[in-house]
């Protein structure tokens, strides 16, 4: 896996140098394209790093590791384990209690006057519901989680907090490399508008 990674690094640094020079030497023939290594393309280059980043979906990724990560702590195989401690029982039925009391509230919000979660029409089709679907699973994973490691005994202190929530993250810390580098060719080569000639 680490050569791979390292060959895939090589080949994205390569591959921003040759999409400059390919974006200069088309822009001569072809004018619908723009050349990076123009002054306006430099100074694109120059302001874009970070919109080109953010451009990818960053947020829905680290949210994604963050409760996988969360959801690794629930150990389920013990809520069946005959073998399990007594306070993991009461630890998974208080997590339970937890989920259901977020499906409650989300039904409340739902299907009860004044009806937040759905549209102006009262239907759930383009609902604030259907838009929240993310937000609304992260928040159930994080409380049922969180409420299951605190009861548990795993989560006592603002360490284990933190590890908890970061424990993917920080082993897929090296991929947010490759993501910031993929987006900087994709920004590059849609600037340039080499896109309608690949």
């Amino acid at each position: 896996m680490h050569k791979f990674q390292k060959y895939l690094l090589t080949a994205e640094l390569l591959l921003l140098p040759v999409i400059s020079i390919l974006s200069w030497v088309f822009s001569i023939y072809l004018p619908k394209l723009r050349s990076l290594l123009h002054p306006n393309g430099i100074r694109w280059i120059a302001t874009s790093f970070i919109s080109n980043f953010t451009a990818m979906p960053i947020g829905e990724i680290v949210l994604f590791l963050i409760a996988l990560s969360l959801l690794s702590t629930l150990n389920l195989r013990t809520l069946f384990d005959s073998h399990a401690t007594q306070k993991e029982k009461r630890a998974h039925i208080f997590a339970l209690l937890m989920l259901l009391l977020n499906i409650l509230i989300v039904t409340i919000f739902t299907f009860f006057p004044p009806y937040i979660l759905l549209n102006f029409f009262g239907s759930l089709s383009s609902s604030p519901l259907i838009d929240s679907i993310p937000g609304i699973l992260f928040i159930c994973i994080e409380t049922t989680c969180c409420t299951y490691a605190y009861t548990s005994g795993k989560m006592t202190t603002m360490q284990d907090f933190a590890q908890t929530h970061t424990s993917l993250l920080v082993k897929f810390c090296p991929y947010f490399i490759h993501l910031f580098l993929i987006s900087q060719i994709i920004g590059w080569i849609g600037y340039s508008n080499l896109w309608a000639y690949l």
